[in-house]
């Protein structure tokens, strides 16, 4: 009986599967595949004895097997069962046998018996003095509920450790032990720190060419002389003095490398170009919503394209408000760090649509104006009506009208008010 074989050889496959790198489910196949063993028929199944399961319910393990008292199975229904089992990541052994009868129609009891792995009920820490153990417990990768996979206990040591050298204690050593507990797929994590000396500052020095005095950046940082090392806290303070020169106008600045050798903490810092720009002539939209339409943050210098872009992006922020008449002028002076931009804007009035007309034939007017961005007693804008003509140019294209004209349309304003007239040739 296959099962029986695969019961009585699996611990011999485990150890051959460690040597050669192979997972027990693939060495299960290799067994099935061994030309010694030829399993034929079907096996009827009068009881199903269900032995080691824990974290898994007997009826979920023999759903995922495809196995039910009063039904059948053969060899390559079990195969494609264990297949399902193992890849809940929870089992490291599954065996299948029968234990009485075999054969074409042959009725019997089959036991299933499984090897769940081990999952972390709690994780302790001890021996830390300085080190808080919320600290440990959100650094330390393996959590509770999680499963326990052994080759994962010695990178959960790297990731604490490099933790611990990051919060300014290197050297530290994390000494991890499994606990077993009452439940045989329970265990429980001590984690006992080893805590180092740990590093302090005696001196912080700022780096590189800037227009602002040492103590002026410095006082931006928590960490202060006296205290421990910590690369936590000093990337929050780079964070800070970017957030500073940001507000000073400075649109990339540049914050680090940092060095720290016997004590001396050295930062590198590079404001960078520094943009002053002034608005006037906006009472419709905020001057906040204006400045966060500009690019030049995200690019990292001012150019002539990049100013053309923020006026494209400021004449966006007018057409959604209605004006379609927006004039804005630029005006960009000052020396190649330090520079000047000024946004002259002229608003008009804003403008609606008040009717829209549209001749046609084929296609009723009313299925053209469905499609169409553009709605009455909406905004109007002239670049939203370019690209409803050709939202409806291609609308015709696709019924097949292949010589379709939208003529040129005609726009009437009566003060802040929009009536549109689209005549379409449709062709043949």
């Amino acid at each position: 009986m296959l099962m029986a074989y695969l019961n009585k050889y699996y611990p011999y496959l485990r150890r051959s599967c460690r040597r050669a790198a192979l997972t027990p489910v693939f060495a299960f196949f290799l067994l099935l595949a061994a030309p010694p063993v030829i399993f034929a028929g079907t096996i009827d199944v009068n009881e199903v004895i269900v032995e080691g399961n824990s974290s898994i319910s007997r009826e979920e393990l023999l759903y995922l097997l495809d196995l039910t008292e009063g039904g059948s199975f053969d060899e390559d229904d079990i195969t494609r069962g264990i297949k399902r089992l193992f890849r809940k990541g929870i089992f490291n052994s599954i065996s299948v046998e029968t234990l009485e009868g075999e054969g074409e129609g042959a009725g019997g009891r089959v036991l299933v018996r499984v090897k769940e792995k081990a999952v972390i009920d709690d994780v302790y820490f001890y021996g830390q003095k300085r080190l808080s153990s919320s600290f440990l417990k959100r650094w330390f990768p393996l959590k509770e509920g999680m499963v326990l996979e052994p080759d994962r206990l010695e990178s959960a040591r790297n990731v604490l450790e490099d933790a611990l050298e990051k919060r300014g204690f290197p050297d530290s050593i994390a000494e991890i032990n499994v606990v077993k507990t009452d439940d045989p797929y329970r265990v429980e994590l001590e984690v006992e720190i080893l805590e180092a000396v740990p590093q302090y500052i005696r001196l912080v020095e700022i780096i590189g060419r800037s227009d602002y005095p040492d103590h002026k950046l410095i006082s931006k940082m928590r960490l202060r002389v006296n205290d421990i090392f910590d690369v936590f806290k000093l990337e929050r303070d780079m964070e800070r003095i970017e957030s500073f020169l940001r507000s000073k106008g400075h649109i990339k600045p540049d914050i680090g490398p940092y060095t720290f050798i016997d004590g001396q903490l050295l930062l590198g810092v590079k404001p960078g170009v520094r943009l002053e720009v002034e608005i006037t002539g906006n009472d419709s939209v905020a001057d906040r919503a204006i400045r966060a339409a500009m690019p030049f943050s995200e690019a990292g210098e001012v150019t002539d394209g990049l100013v053309t872009e923020a006026v494209i992006r400021i004449n966006e922020l007018y057409t959604r408000k209605s004006f379609s008449e927006t004039r804005i002028v630029p005006v960009l002076a000052g020396e190649r760090d330090d520079l000047q931009l000024r946004f002259f804007i002229h608003e008009g009035i804003p403008q609606w649509v008040n009717e829209i007309t549209i001749k046609s034939m084929a296609v009723p007017p009313e299925k053209l104006l469905e499609i169409m961005v553009l709605k009455e007693r909406n905004p109007f804008g002239p670049k939203e009506l370019k690209r409803d003509i050709g939202r409806i140019t291609e609308f015709y294209l696709a019924l097949g009208y292949r010589d379709v004209d939208v003529h040129e349309p005609v726009v009437v304003r009566d003060e802040n008010r929009v009536s549109i007239v689209l005549e379409i040739d449709e062709g043949f």
